[in-house]
């Protein structure tokens, strides 16, 4: 604004795509250069002939005095459309490393101006470190919230060996360790023991939502495990294999329910991924616990 330009973009360069995209643009006159604006923020560029790309590939300035002058001009058209004539770019750079690129447009034809490039260039130097400063902290954050979930699922193994140290009663103690589960660990889980016939009966629930607590209920009662399936606890019973999913998907339901009704229940519940792991001592397994995250929380991943 001060510089008396008219429009100012920010373009920025995805490490991803390895393009440069743009981040922001200013305007004074906006309704007169929405179509620009569009235009630029429609735009990707690599190291090419485009007036960002050729910022970027060279980590100099560059002023175009009038754009109709300029053949690798990528927006002359929306340009003349709207009366944009002069332009210039400078890098946003780190030591050696381009992070950006600035571009400015006026609507007059304009002379390379040294003392406003030299300016800008030093500018440029600045921004390359506040934006790298700002990519710093972000880091930190996602790694204090990765820390912060891990505290979280070892404070849930401490208080579940506590739970086991402390109580003598099975049924007690693995109902504790579901309530524990949850939500810290998993948005539901449920503990199967066999009974004397081998068949497996559900021991503990938990659930962090109460009121779907009662459908996960409605669910066993209706629908036990099915000794000969081949996925689910009945297989990790008899495997004493894990068994994981980082996505339910809808086929997956299907293949499991015995009916509309029991595909129904599976579907309100919104099961999104799961963990079965059998209970052992030794070589023999005693049950299957299982933990299972909802629509809400973030998928299991094998680490």
């Amino acid at each position: 604004k001060n510089l008396h330009w008219d429009v100012g973009t920010l373009w920025l360069v995805d490490s991803r795509s390895e393009q440069l995209t743009t981040f922001d643009v200013y305007s004074e006159i906006p309704q007169a250069l929405a179509r620009f604006e569009k235009a630029s923020r429609s735009l990707c560029c690599g190291m090419d002939r485009t007036l960002p790309g050729r910022v970027w590939q060279s980590r100099e300035p560059n002023w175009i005095a009038d754009i109709r002058c300029d053949r690798d001009f990528a927006r002359a058209a929306v340009a003349a459309q709207v009366g944009i004539q002069g332009a210039f770019a400078c890098p946003v750079y780190l030591g050696n490393r381009v992070l950006g690129v600035l571009e400015f447009f006026s609507r007059e034809i304009r002379q390379p101006d040294e003392d406003l490039l030299e300016l800008m260039t030093m500018l440029g130097g600045q921004l390359g470190q506040f934006i790298e400063r700002v990519r710093a902290q972000q880091r930190t954050q996602e790694h204090l919230h990765r820390l912060t979930d891990a505290e979280r699922r070892l404070r849930f193994v401490a208080d579940a060996s506590r739970s086991l140290a402390m109580l003598v009663d099975p049924v007690t103690t693995l109902q504790r360790m579901a309530s524990l589960a949850t939500p810290v660990f998993a948005d539901w889980c449920a503990v199967h023991i066999p009974d004397e016939q081998t068949h497996l009966r559900q021991i503990a629930l938990a659930h962090s939502d109460p009121e779907k607590l009662g459908l996960a209920e409605q669910l066993n009662r209706r629908y036990p495990p099915d000794p000969k399936a081949t996925t689910g606890v009945s297989q990790v019973m008899r495997s004493g294999v894990s068994e994981w999913a980082a996505d339910i998907t809808h086929n997956m339901l299907e293949q499991v329910a015995k009916d509309d009704e029991h595909l129904r229940l599976l579907k309100t519940l919104d099961l999104k991924s799961y963990i079965c792991v059998p209970i052992k001592i030794k070589e023999r397994v005693l049950g299957v616990i299982t933990f299972v995250r909802s629509e809400t929380s973030s998928r299991y991943t094998i680490e």
